[in-house]
């Protein structure tokens, strides 16, 4: 920022809350405490189980003793039930926004950060057809460069390091 703060960054693929990646929800939200993160950058949140997007908020919150504020992006608009990727910060949201494309939400939050506007935003691109992941990160990019001042991309590209789809954000 332009005080000389840090603005720290958490980016993961919770894979809907399972056990091969933290055990519960529950103790994902404890290890996200432990990073000490201003802004958590989640994919694969879900609301089949539990509704993520509100829980996650809510127990780190209960964890830090800060508010936190979420912005939340299905994957698929039309099911009552869903993944997505979703935003949380302890910074308030200023503005936020959504984009589908291809049935893949993605999400941007607008935060003041000492003064300073910085846009997050969150992806998950496809893993399994590569014509699609290409189109999404086209899309993605361009909804992304649309905005203007400082921003921060995060998520899961579905790619390896040297892939283009990592070369190319």
């Amino acid at each position: 920022t332009s005080g000389g703060g840090t603005l720290r960054v958490m980016t993961w693929n919770i894979n809907f809350g399972g056990t091969d990646v933290g055990g519960t929800p529950a103790a994902q939200a404890q290890l996200i405490v432990s990073q000490n993160p201003d802004v958590v950058v989640l994919q694969e949140a879900a609301t089949f189980s539990e509704n993520m997007p509100v829980t996650y908020a809510q127990r780190l919150q209960q964890l830090t003793g800060r508010t936190w504020y979420a912005v939340w992006s299905p994957h698929n608009t039309t099911n009552t039930t869903s993944e997505g990727v979703l935003i949380l910060s302890r910074y308030p949201i200023v503005a936020s926004t959504k984009m589908n494309v291809e049935g893949r939400g993605f999400a941007r939050a607008l935060i003041d950060v000492g003064g300073v506007r910085v846009n997050i935003f969150d992806v998950h691109l496809d893993y399994s057809d590569t014509a699609k992941r290409t189109r999404e990160l086209s899309a993605f990019l361009s909804w992304a460069r649309s905005f203007s001042g400082p921003r921060i991309a995060a998520g899961d590209f579905n790619s390896w390091w040297g892939e283009s789809w990592i070369q190319t954000t």
